[in-house]
């Protein structure tokens, strides 16, 4: 299970504790797993139209008629 903090000044004082390969080893770990693209969601139309709305455009379709052109 992963420690759990309450404050960054925590999570820093828990750091200065690490030896450095620790550190290295925690930072590679952490850059590589951020740097990957992330997998993609898969969701039905239904979802999709419910949860969300194209930037432009009315929840029905319709080009949206009202707002600052871009």
């Amino acid at each position: 299970m992963a420690k759990q903090f309450n404050s960054i000044e925590e999570v820093k004082e828990w750091l200065q504790t690490l030896p450095m390969n620790i550190l290295i080893d925690t930072a590679a770990i952490a850059i590589y797993n951020n740097s990957k693209a992330p997998e993609k969601i898969i969701i039905t139309k239904e979802q999709f139209q419910k949860f969300f709305r194209i930037k432009g455009f009315t929840s029905d379709g319709e080009v949206e008629r009202r707002g600052r052109k871009e």
